[in-house]
């Protein structure tokens, strides 16, 4: 795969995941803003939640440094991601796509901390009383991200993955 592909990959990925981050983060706040919470199925829930944290509201109570820090950190991780990323010369797909998730998902978020001060959460996962930590689309991109250099990493001691 020749290296524009390569970019074209990561950029495509960078892109649909901040347009189908930013538009379920307003379509939830339009649909719940007067009823916040929406059961979809036994184990799901549409929940509106406002995160002025980290993941899983860390940091929350951290007023105006969280807000600024974590949208510092948030840019200087996607420049380090960029710069790895460019080092590595596109390696493969993967590395491509996985970057690219972990950078649409970090500018989704670090968009709505810039606009609103804190991060829109929706997406509300349970089992009877045991619930997970509210999220969006963006928080799901840097998880699937960090899988996939994972499963990258594996591959790479494993046979070469670079084709």
């Amino acid at each position: 795969m020749d290296r524009q592909k390569k970019i074209g990959w990561m950029a495509l990925s960078v892109m649909l995941i901040l347009a189908l981050d930013q538009w379920s983060k307003h379509a939830s706040v339009v649909n719940l803003i007067d009823q916040p919470i929406k059961r979809v199925f036994s184990w799901l829930n549409m929940s509106l939640a406002f995160n002025t944290g980290a993941a899983f509201s860390m940091l929350a109570d951290g007023g105006l440094w969280s807000r600024y820090g974590l949208a510092v950190l948030a840019i200087a991780v996607t420049i380090g991601l960029l710069v790895w990323w460019w080092r590595e010369a596109a390696v493969d797909r993967w590395l491509s796509l996985s970057v690219g998730l972990l950078i649409g998902g970090a500018l989704g978020n670090l968009v709505d901390r810039i606009r609103y001060g804190m991060v829109v959460d929706f997406i509300d996962v349970h089992w009877k009383t045991a619930h997970f930590a509210t999220f969006n689309v963006a928080d799901s991109a840097v998880s699937a991200g960090i899988v996939l250099l994972l499963w990258r990493s594996y591959l790479l001691r494993n046979q070469d993955c670079s084709k």
